[in-house]
């Protein structure tokens, strides 16, 4: 577990009730973001909108559709269960592609094991395409 996840899992499980982006923060996220990236966009210079995508996105500002980031801030991020990201924090720091782990307690419960079990991806029977780049 990582020291991001951990703060992470305290801020989205303790402060914020289980829920990423709350629908209290995430009209405050609409009226705040959404103009500002339109007048970074009016004005063509990278800024506020361009390092807040930086920091989520990659470093790579020309990458950066300055133009469309206004309609991008319009409907992202949503809101979403707090589990989704941790779940991700889980598969990245465990280097294995495997069910939420609620704790050992819980896992034991839910799974029958200490540890959550490991996706079977050979019962995937659709094709399935996975795509990467450095930014």
């Amino acid at each position: 577990v990582t020291p991001i996840q951990r703060a992470y899992e305290s801020l989205a499980f303790l402060v914020l009730k289980g829920e990423f982006l709350p629908p209290s923060l995430y009209s405050l996220w609409q009226t705040v973001i959404p103009p500002i990236c339109a007048i970074e966009a009016q004005i063509d210079v990278p800024a506020f909108c361009s390092l807040l995508f930086g920091i989520l996105d990659g470093r790579d500002v020309q990458q950066l559709n300055l133009p469309f980031l206004p309609a991008i801030t319009w409907g992202a991020p949503a809101p979403y269960s707090a589990r989704v990201l941790a779940h991700w924090f889980q598969l990245v720091s465990s280097g294995k592609f495997q069910k939420y782990s609620y704790g050992a307690r819980t896992n034991l419960e839910k799974y029958g094991s200490r540890e959550p079990p490991v996706y079977n991806i050979s019962s995937v029977t659709v094709p399935i395409m996975t795509m990467w780049g450095e930014n």
